[in-house]
């Protein structure tokens, strides 16, 4: 509190202030730098696109799965 006495509150009240879209930007007194966007910073070339894990692993599931169909296929061919 800027008259420093303090105020005791929960962990979860304290990051929905700073999530909170009205906050002020400080915290704790402290003027925090605004943090850009991931897709600002990936089409600077500041950051790769993400690579989510969910994604990478269905399309690993799906070579898999095309890899036994073709086994498949080629031992029908006898």
């Amino acid at each position: 509190m800027p008259d420093g006495s303090f105020m005791l509150i929960c962990m979860d009240e304290f990051i929905e202030q700073l999530l909170s879209p009205n906050h002020d930007n400080r915290v704790c007194g402290i003027v925090m730098p605004i943090i850009p966007r991931r897709i600002t910073l990936e089409d600077n070339g500041e950051l790769l696109p993400r690579v989510s894990q969910l994604e990478k692993k269905k399309k690993e599931s799906d070579t898999d799965t095309s890899s036994d169909d073709d086994s498949d296929s080629s031992s029908n061919d006898d």
